[in-house]
């Protein structure tokens, strides 16, 4: 049962981050998206057809080719096996440990209390959104605005922009996506000198209610395996790990 719900949530964070392009190697997946964020970047491994080191030496070219690194998205379904240590041997390195948390929308919302903060949430993407989730998060260049605006917008699913603000200022953002009965959420985020003040706690609460009125019954996240502090917000609200991924970068 569990690695048939990690097979599907793997899915469907690819659904929810979508790449700008993709291409087929065999059964694995190599996706594009200019360089914004390694999951719209890297191959997703998965039923392998063929020789693992050629097909390794096939993503090298391709990505090599468009001025990118070479990057795979590695959970435990990826295939065969044993990439992993193939790809160590050949020196990629470890990069993004994350932790993959589930829970259940009605139980997380009885969890919260009055929030802090004026959180407002909208369809469409806007400039202050992105402009204050790339101060928080330091994430990308401007010049990758055309390709972040792509992976938030793109596809046919049911979609949120929560802004928080404090003083009337932007503060805090989050996103979130309604893909049958789960939410995905993403991009929760806080300017530094306003951290550790609920605000992405207000954040989460008002995305995860969005979410219930469009139907969904359990939502998951993404969120650095070291960030211990996010973590805990979480698990406060009910979140629970499933299963955890890293990538291997050249």
């Amino acid at each position: 049962m569990k690695h048939g719900l990690i097979a599907q949530l793997d899915e469907l964070a690819a659904r929810c981050w979508p790449a700008i392009e993709e291409d087929l190697l065999g059964g694995w997946t190599m996706r594009y998206a200019d360089g914004f964020t390694f999951r719209a970047n890297s191959v997703r491994p998965r039923r392998i057809d063929g020789d693992p080191e050629a097909a390794i030496d096939r993503a090298e070219l391709a990505y090599g080719a468009r001025g990118l690194r070479t990057v795979f998205h590695l959970t435990p379904v990826a295939d065969p096996p044993d990439l992993d240590e193939r790809l160590a041997q050949r020196g990629y390195q470890v990069e993004h440990p994350a932790a993959v948390l589930v829970c259940e929308i009605g139980e997380a919302i009885r969890r919260i209390a009055a929030t802090p903060g004026e959180v407002e949430l909208c369809e469409r993407l806007g400039a202050p959104w992105l402009e204050t989730f790339r101060r928080a998060e330091r994430r990308w260049p401007s010049e990758q605005d055309v390709a972040a605006e792509h992976v938030l917008t793109a596809g046919p699913d049911e979609r949120c922009f929560a802004l928080a603000a404090v003083g009337g200022a932007p503060a805090a953002t989050g996103y979130a996506r309604i893909a049958g009965e789960w939410l995905y959420l993403s991009c929760i985020a806080t300017l530094p000198a306003l951290r550790r003040a609920g605000l992405a706690r207000a954040v989460t609460a008002e995305l995860l209610r969005f979410g219930r009125a469009g139907g969904a019954s359990s939502a998951f996240l993404e969120v650095d395996a070291r960030n211990e502090a996010a973590i805990e917000l979480y698990a406060g609200l009910g979140f629970r790990p499933v299963y955890g991924y890293h990538y291997r970068v050249r």
